[in-house]
């Protein structure tokens, strides 16, 4: 088959995927219905009048939502914004979380659930890194950040008085 092109030139490569899978998809629910539509033609001879609209006003729906589902759902892989201080977001939300967060609790939620003991002190920086620099922590430490990324740990245990565990969890990991 041959490939199947968005009909302007605008859209990015993830779209311009995206319309050719939908048009696959498309093809293939028509031959589909091709086929039981011939079946029934047998069956009754009003339903061979109606069907063929009905079967067309489900692809047409089909061919729209998948379409814009995948276009809505697209998520580049580097998400960070351009003009970002990851200190100073992490200042505003902890300002916030003081306020009226029980930082035992929050941790627990962004670990899936798990118990505030078995979330080390890994798991937090992994998670902050993520959060407020978009980045994983080896990126950090990478690009001489590792600092900053330790100052805001150390912010969450003095602020809410709290011993996180060195080491890491190996089987806790982020809703992110």
């Amino acid at each position: 088959m041959p490939s199947l092109r968005m009909p302007c030139e605008l859209g990015t490569m993830h779209q311009q995927e995206a319309y050719a899978m939908t048009c696959s998809a498309a093809l293939a629910v028509a031959m589909c219905l091709s086929v039981l539509a011939a079946a029934c033609m047998a069956a009754a001879p009003l339903l061979v009048l109606l069907a063929p609209l009905y079967f067309v006003g489900e692809l047409l729906f089909l061919m729209i939502w998948y379409y814009r589902y995948k276009l809505l759902s697209y998520q580049p892989l580097k998400h960070r914004p351009l003009s970002h201080d990851p200190v100073s977001s992490f200042e505003k939300a902890m300002a916030h979380l003081k306020v009226s967060a029980d930082i035992k609790h929050f941790l627990s939620i962004w670990f899936h659930g798990a118990a505030f003991e078995d979330i080390k002190r890994e798991n937090v920086a992994d998670l902050l890194a993520y959060a407020f620099f978009y980045k994983t922590r080896d990126e950090i430490e990478a690009e001489g950040q590792a600092q900053e990324l330790e100052a805001m740990v150390q912010f969450i245990e003095l602020t809410w008085k709290v011993q996180l565990p060195p080491g890491r969890n190996s089987s806790k990991h982020t809703v992110l």
